[in-house]
C-alpha cells in the first residue's frame, strides 16, 4: 500500500510567522515522492510527522526550497526537483503562495537528465538554480544524471512559466493515446512508412488503466534496428526496482539475446531469445501473456517462452510505458530505429503475430498504435 514515509535529505526554509517548513526526499511509497513538516521551535520538535507534499510529484531524489522575500503571508515559496515520477529529468520550479499547504508546478529549467539542485535568492527579481545535469546519450560505458554542475538565473516572472507544448508522436489505435517524444529522434525510412531515429530520446505513453494491463494478458510488440552493442531498452514499462511490478523487453547483445522480463513483485519469468540482432537489419519483437504461458517472438518466430506468472504488472505504477529506454531514465538508451508499436489486451496467436510482422497486419482491438511516422507540437 502507498503512503509509508521514510525522509531523508531534507531542505528547510523559514515561513513568514517564523516557522520553519521542511521539504525532504521520501524513500517510502508516498505517491509524489516528497515529504513536509514544520517546526514552530526552531528545529528542535516537529509540529507533525511527514506527510506527503501537496502538488509536488518528483521521483526519489534530492529537491531544494526557498522561501522568496519579502516574506508575507502571500510570499512565494520555490521548490526545485525532476519533474517525473520515477526518471531523475526535467529539473522543475514549483511555486506556493499558501506557506506550503499546495504547490503548482510551473517552469522546466532543463529538459534533459537532471539531479540535485539548489536554489538562491539573487534579488529580488531573480532566483538561481545550481543543478546536475548532463546528455541523453554520453559516449562514456555509464550513464549519468551529473555529467557537469549549471547555475540557471531565473527571472521571477518566469517561475511560474507553463511548461509549453511537448512534441508527440500520434496513436492511430482509435485510443488517442499519443505518444510523448522525449529529445529530438529524427525521422528516418522505416519497414512501414517512416520511423525514428533514437539516441538517448524515447517515446513516454501515459499511465492509463488500459494500457496497465494489471493480472490480465496483453502483448507489445515493435520493430527495431541497431548496430550498437550495449544493452538497449526497447519497452520498459512501470518501475525498475526489485519488487516492483513491470515488464520490460531489453536488446543485449553482449549476451547475444533479446530479453524480456514480466515481474509482478512476488514472482517473475524471464524470457530470453538468443541471436545476433544488433546486425543493422531490421528485427521484429513481440511478447505476449496469458494465463497459460509468456512467449516472445522475433521475426515473427516463436523464440522463447516461459511458464505463467499470477498478479500484476502494474500495481501501485507511478509512471506508464516507455519505448527506447526504461522509466528511470538514462540507462539502456536505445540506439537506432524504432518503428510501428503496437499493444493489445490480449495475447495475439501465433499466426496474428506473424502477420504482423510481415505486413504490419494487426487484428481488432489494438489499445496503442504508434506508427512513429511523425511528430507535432501539442498543448
Amino acid at each position: 500500500m502507498r503512503g509509508d514515509v521514510a525522509p531523508n535529505e531534507s531542505s528547510a526554509t523559514e515561513l513568514a510567522d517564523g516557522t520553519v517548513y521542511f521539504s525532504a526526499r521520501d524513500q517510502g511509497s508516498t505517491p509524489g515522492r516528497r515529504v513536509d513538516t514544520t517546526s514552530g521551535d526552531g528545529g528542535q520538535s516537529f509540529d507533525r510527522p511527514y506527510q506527503a507534499a501537496n502538488g509536488i510529484v518528483t521521483s526519489q531524489v534530492q529537491g531544494s526550497v526557498l522561501a522568496l522575500s519579502p516574506h508575507e503571508v502571500n510570499s512565494r515559496l520555490v521548490f526545485s526537483a525532476p519533474g517525473h515520477p520515477t526518471a531523475r529529468e526535467n529539473l522543475t520550479l514549483w511555486s506556493s503562495f499558501d506557506q506550503a499547504a499546495t504547490w503548482r508546478s510551473g517552469l522546466v529549467v532543463y529538459r534533459g537528465p537532471s539531479g540535485y539542485s539548489d536554489l538562491v535568492e539573487i534579488d529580488p527579481r531573480t532566483v538561481g538554480v545550481l543543478f546536475e545535469n548532463g546528455d541523453r546519450l554520453d559516449e562514456g560505458a555509464t550513464q549519468t544524471y551529473h555529467q557537469r554542475i549549471s547555475f540557471a538565473r531565473i527571472p521571477v516572472p518566469l517561475l511560474g512559466k507553463p511548461t509549453g507544448p511537448t512534441m508527440r508522436t500520434p496513436d492511430t489505435s482509435g485510443h488517442d493515446l499519443g505518444g510523448v517524444v522525449s529529445g529530438r529522434p529524427t525521422r528516418a525510412g522505416g519497414v512501414f512508412g517512416h520511423a525514428l531515429d533514437f539516441a538517448g530520446d524515447h517515446v513516454e505513453v501515459p499511465l492509463t488503466g488500459s494500457l496497465s494491463f494489471d493480472e490480465g494478458a496483453f502483448t507489445a510488440a515493435v520493430w527495431f534496428r541497431t548496430t550498437a552493442s550495449e544493452d538497449q531498452a526497447i519497452f520498459w514499462a512501470h518501475a525498475t526496482a526489485d519488487g516492483e511490478p513491470k515488464w520490460w523487453i531489453r536488446l543485449e547483445p553482449g549476451q547475444g539475446r533479446v530479453h524480456a522480463v514480466i515481474d509482478t513483485g512476488a514472482a517473475s519469468r524471464t524470457v530470453p531469445v538468443p541471436g545476433t540482432f544488433n546486425d543493422g537489419e531490421w528485427h521484429h519483437v513481440a511478447l505476449t501473456r496469458n494465463e497459460e504461458e509468456l512467449v516472445m517472438y522475433v521475426d515473427g518466430v516463436r523464440g522463447g517462452s516461459a511458464g505463467p506468472v499470477a498478479g500484476s504488472v502494474s500495481d501501485d505504477a507511478r509512471t506508464g510505458i516507455r519505448v527506447g529506454a526504461r522509466v528511470d531514465g538514462v540507462n539502456n538508451p536505445f540506439r537506432g530505429r524504432l518503428d510501428e508499436v503496437w499493444l493489445f489486451d490480449r495475447a495475439l496467436t501465433a499466426d496474428e503475430v506473424r502477420a504482423l510482422a510481415a505486413g504490419n497486419v494487426a487484428p481488432a482491438g489494438a489499445q496503442l498504435h504508434l506508427p512513429l511516422d511523425q511528430t507535432y507540437r501539442h498543448g
